[in-house]
């Protein structure tokens, strides 16, 4: 702290600010990393969940749809409705797979250790709809096409192999949608933990910020004003004419130096004192010249006293 004191008392100063800003530098750095990473959690937990949750509700809304043409295609009398009932089929089935296909590709971007439990139910999805769609491809080729046997084909649609394969398709999406909201709530909670540390953190780097600049800003003051202390109480008694002070001028700011010239100055105060004193016995015994011992005091306003 030495070399610190021995600065100059405005570059002391303006380190004290430059600490303070600094330390304002910090908590915003502290603060904007905090909320970037709020933020960065925040969209990465609530883009995917609301794309899973909207995939989800295309592959279940698609999978109804294309069961509905699929009773449409039983129930139609006519080849042309037929057509027309299948085609609607297909194309929701296609739709289904490809939400399916593209909520698997947002699941990629996570690590296998994170998704394996919605990999399970995944994995369930996919058989489900590989067995409801072999067991719907055979109705359609084996009995859903002919009109003369449309009751045997809705027999199987209303309580056959195929109904219990769709409704296993139902419970895997059932299985998947839960576990994404399961997730959603669980990243919230996470996201509300990163957002209290990062308060704590904040208030705690506020904290420490400003103990720390109240203890410079304490420092340097009493460092100044003690110094200052002890040049008044020298000022007073060199004005209530006690010359005999020993001031320490152990800095080597402007009070050091001003403590140097205080010394120095009760220095000449007292050799000129101690040469009038001199000169009065030296005039009482007839002795009219002054014989200084320090002649180079005689300086200035003093001059006078030695000619």
């Amino acid at each position: 702290m030495k070399k610190f004191n021995n600065l100059k008392i405005g570059v002391r100063i303006l380190i004290g600010f430059f600490t303070v800003i600094m330390i304002a530098a910090a908590i915003g750095t502290v603060g904007i990393q905090n909320l970037k990473q709020i933020n960065a959690s925040y969209e990465s937990s609530y883009g995917d969940s609301v794309a899973a949750l909207e995939l989800l509700e295309t592959v279940s809304s698609s999978f109804q749809r294309s069961r509905m043409n699929l009773y449409g295609l039983i129930l139609a009398e006519s080849a042309a409705d037929k057509e027309f009932y299948l085609e609607r089929t297909y194309s929701f089935e296609k739709t289904m797979n490809e939400g399916i296909a593209t909520y698997q590709n947002i699941l990629s971007a996570y690590d296998l250790d994170e998704i394996k439990d919605i990999l399970t139910h995944l994995n369930s999805l996919t058989a489900s709809v590989e067995r409801y769609t072999a067991l719907r491809e055979n109705l359609i080729r084996t009995q859903a096409m002919d009109a003369t046997l449309q009751t045997d084909a809705y027999h199987e649609l209303k309580e056959g192999d195929l109904r219990s394969a769709a409704l296993e398709v139902d419970e895997a999406i059932s299985n998947i949608i839960a576990y994404e909201k399961e997730y959603a709530y669980s990243e919230i909670s996470k996201n509300i933990s990163l957002a209290n540390v990062a308060v704590i953190t904040m208030i705690s780097v506020l904290g420490a910020g400003i103990v720390l600049a109240i203890l410079i800003g304490l420092y340097i003051a009493r460092s100044i004003s003690k110094k200052i202390t002890l040049l008044v109480q020298a000022s007073d008694k060199i004005a209530s004419g006690d010359l005999n002070i020993q001031i320490e001028a152990d800095s080597k700011d402007e009070i050091g130096s001003l403590a140097q010239s205080f010394q120095h100055m009760t220095g000449t105060l007292k050799t000129i004192i101690h040469d009038l004193t001199r000169g009065l016995e030296a005039f009482s015994h007839g002795n009219f010249t002054l014989d200084s011992q320090a002649p180079d005091s005689y300086v200035g306003d003093f001059a006078p006293i030695a000619d």
